[in-house]
Order: structure tokens, then C-alpha cells, then sequence
């Protein structure tokens, strides 16, 4: 079983990658389409083909959900200590988790990163009609967490 960390900048296209790669026998954690779902906004995801309204849905999240979606990725973090089924472990999320570190430590772990740059991922926020302040803020932290964590990441190319 493999397992892959996609980190990377909002609007990078973590999701997007983590689908065109996965197989049909994979477990995929995804906070974003996880905080969706268990706030309801997925639903209205579902009822319309408004591709921008969607990437906005997907991303407004109620805070009140985080608390359930943060013990949802500690059970499967557990579980993956004991887990041999899958072909490969996906876990999509914008700044790295020094948890991880430790607690994969045994595995076989790719951290991944595409390399979408930061301008192209501020105009696809633009695009959306996201805000881009505090984002850019996220993407200096991801930045910041990398070189603190000294991260052996992968960068994946987008084009």
C-alpha cells in the first residue's frame, strides 16, 4: 500500500490530480470535499452545473463542521497504521501535517506537490470570486512549513 500527501496552494488542483491518479481500490481523504459534505453544501454541488458556483460551494465552510471533520482524519490515521487493503492511501490537504511524520513513519510515504505557481492559483481564486487575502497568507505557510519540516517533497508538474 502507497501512500501519497498532496499538499499544496489553494486552487493548485490537488483534488483534480488525486483523480486523474487514483485507482479503484483507493481511500482518499479530501477536507475540503469531506467539509462539504457533512455541512450539506455537496448537495447543492449536485443540483447544478454551475462549474464556478461549485468550486465556491466546496470551498465556504461552516467552522462548526471542522471539529468532526478533524476526528474523521484521526480515525483514518489510525486505521492506516493497521491497514493493508488499498492500493494507495490519498490524503489532500493544503499545508503539510508534521503529525504525519511520526506517525508514517514506517511506510512508504510520497509527499507530492504540484507546482502550480502561486500567481496562476490567485487567478483561478479570482475566477471562483474567493477571497485572496488571507489565502495568499496560506500559501506563505505552506511555503514556510516545507522548508521548516524539511519535507522531501515531490513536485508534480501541472503542464
Amino acid at each position: 500500500m502507497k501512500i501519497h500527501i498532496v499538499i499544496g496552494y489553494p486552487a493548485s488542483g490537488k483534488s483534480t490530480f488525486v483523480a486523474r491518479h487514483m485507482t479503484s481500490h483507493d481511500l482518499i481523504y479530501d477536507y475540503d470535499l469531506l467539509t462539504s459534505s457533512l455541512d450539506g453544501s455537496m448537495l447543492n454541488v449536485l443540483n447544478t452545473n454551475d462549474v464556478e458556483a461549485n468550486n465556491r460551494l466546496i470551498h465556504e465552510h461552516n467552522i462548526d463542521v471542522n471539529d468532526y471533520v478533524q476526528l474523521i482524519y484521526e480515525m483514518i490515521l489510525r486505521k492506516i497504521k493497521s491497514e493493508q487493503t488499498f492500493n494507495n492511501v490519498w490524503l489532500i490537504m493544503t499545508k503539510p501535517d508534521e503529525r504525519l511524520l511520526t506517525l508514517l513513519s514506517s511506510y512508504d510515504v510520497d509527499w507530492l506537490m504540484l507546482d502550480t505557481t502561486k500567481d496562476e492559483c490567485v487567478n483561478r481564486l479570482r475566477k471562483q470570486h474567493r477571497d485572496t487575502t488571507q489565502l495568499i497568507k496560506t500559501m506563505n505557510d505552506v511555503d514556510r512549513l516545507i522548508d521548516e519540516l524539511d519535507l522531501n517533497v515531490k513536485r508534480i508538474k501541472t503542464n
